[in-house]
């Protein structure tokens, strides 16, 4: 499965800037694969003065969890009167930065999310 950025856009509750995903270019029940350029955008929401720190991957890595768990469970699957379940990234364990910032790196992010 293969996804654009407006189908993107239209499955995450993220509005704006803040929706930082460009494409999905694998997904199945085991996980997911999203490409972002958003890194290197001036209007990045989560950039600081001093440009877009590492540990901002974790919202990347986030919002490609929300959107495989949105992809396992589409809309249509829905019983009635159901709300789509919502999901909250509680902890970040043994987390290791190998760079400072990710907003110098050139090509496109590749995200991955695993299912466990």
């Amino acid at each position: 499965m293969t996804l654009d950025e407006a189908q993107i856009r239209a499955r995450l509750p993220h509005a704006g800037n803040m929706c930082l995903l460009r494409a999905v270019s694998e997904c199945d029940a085991h996980g997911i694969v999203c490409q972002a350029d958003s890194h290197r955008h001036a209007d990045n929401p989560l950039r600081s003065l001093t440009g877009l720190g590492a540990a901002n991957a974790v919202e990347y890595a986030a919002q490609a969890m929300a959107l495989h768990a949105m992809l396992q469970r589409p809309l249509a699957r829905l019983l009635p009167g159901e709300l789509m379940p919502h999901g909250v990234l509680a902890s970040v364990r043994r987390l290791v930065l190998h760079r400072s910032r990710i907003d110098d790196l050139q090509g496109d992010l590749s995200i991955w999310a695993m299912a466990v």
